[in-house]
């Protein structure tokens, strides 16, 4: 009976211009959510590998880093220039917007680079100094630039799960292949004639527009890939200062639970040694805590607030615990320097 007037009623509404206004309404409701889910989920799934891939990228561009330095250290040798800094402080002096700075993480490549755009500006001056240059440092040159080129294929196949970031590592090696190139160009030419020939003067020539077009590429790379590191870093100093007052908050906490439960207490940010050479020299000796306090000549408790972790000792009482320990601090420093099979 229900069926059958559901189907009279059905019979009576279907073709009605409410039935077809409602199919357009969920048709077009349906295409919106598929159209919007297409744009969305790809925008997720891209955000999602970005931020799963930092460590990775910022690694990258660290060591990428290292790469530049060494490339740009090859010009600067070029161009007699072994110390940076005269150069700097007199532009300083000029501008003093010019930071002279050196990174934590990528160094003093920024002043580096600003050098080395202000010296290839000077082409006779810069030239001149390639000429001085003998066959055996051109061989030098080629090595390190060789050496690039291998750090730049170890380094895009440690990127082998991110192939973005791989490819552009890998494009990179262009930045070194016509340096190698160039500089078994100049040997061969020295190798033909010692003498100031025309020749020589030609791939001088090259060597220092290919030197102005490199250091502008490497300086753009830089420029764009430091945003990473700079971002990371202010992120973990955020982290650091975000963390302090819950550091702060939980010794004010767990210290005091554990001399209530008698239990040893270790600052997982701030750990002392102490107790724990004193916990094994004890152990060693097969001693209680208050023979180790007489051998000391320290209180029963305060030796125990020591052992425990609750208080760091105090310069008397170091003295005192330092020819009994010492044996322990021995045994750490042969434990750093083992070497690593």
């Amino acid at each position: 009976m229900f069926l059958s007037r559901m189907s009279e009623e059905y019979a009576l509404y279907f073709g009605t211009q409410d039935y077809i206004r409602g199919v357009l309404v969920e048709v077009t409701g349906i295409v919106i959510e598929v159209v919007v889910l297409s744009i969305t989920i790809p925008i997720i799934l891209h955000v999602i590998r970005r931020v799963r891939t930092r460590p990775i990228r910022v690694a990258a561009d660290f060591y990428l880093f290292q790469v530049f330095h060494k490339i740009a250290r090859i010009f600067l040798d070029m161009a007699t220039v072994s110390d940076i800094r005269p150069i700097l402080e007199k532009e300083r002096r000029e501008n003093r917007q010019l930071l002279i700075v050196s990174h934590p993480l990528y160094g003093n490549l920024e002043n580096i680079i600003f050098v080395l755009e202000k010296i290839l500006t000077e082409k006779n001056l810069f030239c001149s100094e390639v000429r001085k240059r003998s066959s055996k440092e051109f061989k030098q040159y080629r090595l390190a630039a060789e050496r690039c080129i291998d750090e730049i294929d170890r380094l895009a196949a440690m990127t082998v799960e991110v192939p973005g970031l791989q490819s552009e590592i890998f494009s990179m090696r262009m930045l070194a292949y016509p340096l190698r190139d160039q500089m078994e160009k100049m040997i061969e030419t020295l190798q033909e004639s010692e003498d100031c020939s025309i020749r020589q003067d030609f791939v001088v020539a090259d060597i220092h527009a290919l030197a102005k077009q490199i250091t502008e590429r490497i300086g753009a790379i830089f420029k764009e890939r430091r945003k990473l590191i700079d971002s990371m870093r202010n992120l973990w100093v955020f982290r650091m200062l975000f963390a302090a007052p819950i550091v702060f908050i939980r010794r004010l906490i767990v210290l005091p639970y554990c001399r209530i439960a008698g239990k040893p207490f270790r600052d997982y940010i701030f750990q002392s040694p102490w107790p724990d050479m004193l916990e094994k020299w004890r152990q060693e000796k097969e001693i209680t805590k208050e023979q180790a306090a007489e051998t000391l000549e320290l209180a029963v408790n305060e030796y125990r607030d020591i052992e425990m972790g609750y208080r760091e000792p105090t310069l008397d009482e170091l003295k005192k615990m330092m020819p009994f320990i010492q044996d322990q601090i021995f045994r750490v420093d042969e434990r750093k320097e083992e070497p690593r099979e």
